[in-house]
């Protein structure tokens, strides 16, 4: 009898959480991008980059946008073990040979590591425009990369890490 209870259980937990996601107002999110580490990606004191694997090409998906749809940058599970006295600036698509620069239109915004040590932290940031302006001007790839530069020294012992990078679409 316990096992039939669970199931009946986690039917009802299911189905509630489905009513929930499609509450109306309440935006529907669709992965187009996402890495595929099986482990963190570890930050430190250098420039990393991470390619996303995209279920279609990226600037297909975009031309295939539906009216009022948005897109955004989600970094999850940001966590840290201590404080980290840096943040990192985020770009998208930053040619290998291009130096970093929060005028360059790759940017995306800074991550922060407040209260990063909880490990429930993340961060989104809305790319809609951005990945239009790169597409617009052919400096968007198929497959996208995201780069994570430190802008301060990160202390040594806080050992920074992002579990999940994806870049969803959102609609109303």
């Amino acid at each position: 009898m316990p096992a039939l209870f669970q199931i009946s259980r986690r039917i009802v937990l299911l189905a509630a959480a489905a009513m929930l996601a499609a509450r109306p107002g309440r935006a529907q999110t669709m992965p187009i991008a996402e890495s595929r580490e099986a482990e963190p990606l570890r930050l430190g004191t250098a420039p990393v980059s991470v390619a996303l694997a995209a279920a279609q090409p990226l600037r297909a998906r975009l031309q295939a946008k539906r009216a009022g749809e948005q897109f955004y940058l989600l970094l999850q599970q940001v966590r840290a073990e201590a404080a980290v006295d840096a943040v990192y600036e985020v770009y998208l698509d930053l040619p290998a040979a291009t130096k970093p620069s929060r005028d360059s239109r790759h940017y995306v915004g800074d991550l922060n590591f407040f209260d990063a040590e909880s490990g429930r932290r993340g961060a989104s940031f809305n790319v809609t425009a951005l990945l239009a302006e790169l597409q617009g001007s052919g400096a968007l790839g198929d497959a996208p990369t995201v780069t994570l530069v430190p802008n301060g020294q990160p202390s040594a012992e806080a050992r920074p890490s992002i579990g999940k990078i994806q870049i969803v679409a959102a609609a109303r």
